[in-house]
């Protein structure tokens, strides 16, 4: 790849948005925890409810109610705020009934200050992307439909206990694309046990075809306490293929930016234009409120998280561990995943000067072993650095915490 940071990053940076720290914007998460059938590699909070929606699915949507109006009540915090976004996560939140669902949007309006220029985002799986659906999702406001896609090829699916529909996983994306919703995305996974590099292309190759907005692909993982985690424990299953996962990690931001797609997050990529709001509202520490059981929100100052657990959750769902936020630490581990330009001074605004000239000189030594473009105030990481980005990331929450540990001493 051609280095853009050259002759012409001047140039590139001005054609693209920066990264600024924003104040008085919230958002709102909404986790519908229930699936058709649970996948082994999912660590969200979710349940397997079978193909039919059951009366407890549409019961969760009063204990959304009641958990919202109890944290305004409880927090002034989230009275001050404009929401800009929305979004419907789990589980499956595409087999959210739709006049609850719609009645449930009402509520969101009729207590919250909503921005004019609203993004409203919904899960969705290939099963439940119908042209009524969709037609009614769109009608509903939603601005951003993303497809939880993974894959085309039924043995990955299988292996990792997904539900699969052959005639929808062929059709959904057809039906998405000329649906009229401004904003597409799909969800890839690389890293199967067994797969080859030239099947996960072809994945992409076919998403690609339909000119989505957004695609996110992530690598499997071995997440604790997972079905999935459990079988390669006791060896029942195969642990998912590393040396394809890099292969492919390294490859994809040529690949994506040859297709015209903007890499602006580790896992993401977008064309021009078209990043996901919410999501950067959680890698850049905006506040959120999170509704529903696993749910967790930031309101500024400290976080909290929901109970795990629907019979706890629908009995008083603002029983939750709550903590204060360490806010450079939390920061930086979630601000630098970004791979966009990022402005660094408008996000420590609330830092001593040490914190302010550790920073500095943490990313002009980045900048100095060609893994970054840092000058004027605007950090970007180049490609390269993605490999060991956990380990770059790593030295600065650790410069910082041997400040604080000085100045303690």
């Amino acid at each position: 790849m051609q280095d853009k940071y050259s002759s012409n990053s001047q140039i590139f940076l001005e054609q693209t948005k920066i990264i600024q720290k924003r104040k008085g914007y919230s958002g709102v998460y909404i986790h519908f925890p229930f699936c058709i059938q649970k996948c082994s590699y999912c660590d969200f909070y979710s349940i397997g409810s079978g193909i039919k929606p059951s009366l407890v699915e549409k019961n969760i949507f009063q204990t959304y109610k009641q958990e919202l109006q109890t944290r305004l009540a409880e927090n002034q915090y989230w009275h001050s705020y404009i929401y800009d976004t929305i979004f419907f996560g789990g589980g499956t939140p595409s087999r959210m009934d739709l006049l609850y669902l719609d009645d449930f949007i009402h509520f969101l309006k009729t207590n919250l200050k909503l921005s004019h220029d609203l993004e409203m985002t919904l899960e969705a799986n290939p099963e439940d992307v119908t042209e009524d659906n969709v037609k009614a999702w769109q009608k509903l406001g939603f601005t951003r439909i993303n497809m939880g896609y993974q894959s085309r090829n039924p043995k990955y699916l299988q292996y990792v206990g997904r539900y699969y529909d052959p005639d929808q996983y062929k059709n959904a994306p057809k039906i998405l694309a000329s649906s009229g919703i401004s904003e597409t995305g799909y969800d890839l996974i690389y890293g199967f046990p067994g797969q080859k590099e030239e099947e996960f292309y072809s994945d992409l190759d076919f998403l690609l075809s339909f000119r989505p907005t957004h695609i996110s692909m992530y690598s499997l993982t071995l997440e604790k306490g997972t079905e999935y985690s459990r079988q390669v424990r006791e060896g029942k299953k195969i642990q998912p293929e590393e040396d394809l996962q890099i292969k492919i990690l390294e490859s994809l931001p040529t690949i994506m930016n040859s297709k015209g797609y903007e890499w602006y997050e580790v896992s993401n990529y977008c064309l021009p234009g078209h990043r996901s709001r919410h999501n950067l509202r959680y890698w850049m520490m905006e506040p959120y409120l999170g509704l529903g059981p696993g749910a967790h929100g930031y309101d500024g100052h400290s976080r909290y998280g929901n109970a795990r657990n629907l019979e706890a959750y629908t009995k008083d769902p603002t029983i939750t561990k709550q903590e204060a936020a360490d806010y450079a630490t939390e920061l930086f581990l979630s601000l630098f995943r970004i791979f966009a330009p990022i402005q660094i001074e408008s996000f420590l605004w609330n830092q001593a000067e040490q914190v302010k000239s550790i920073i500095d000189l943490k990313l002009k030594a980045w900048s100095n072993r060609k893994l970054a473009y840092y000058e004027n105030g605007i950090f970007q990481w180049k490609s390269q650095a993605v490999m060991y980005l956990d380990s770059y990331i790593l030295e600065l929450t650790r410069a910082l915490e041997e400040n604080s540990t000085l100045q303690k001493s």
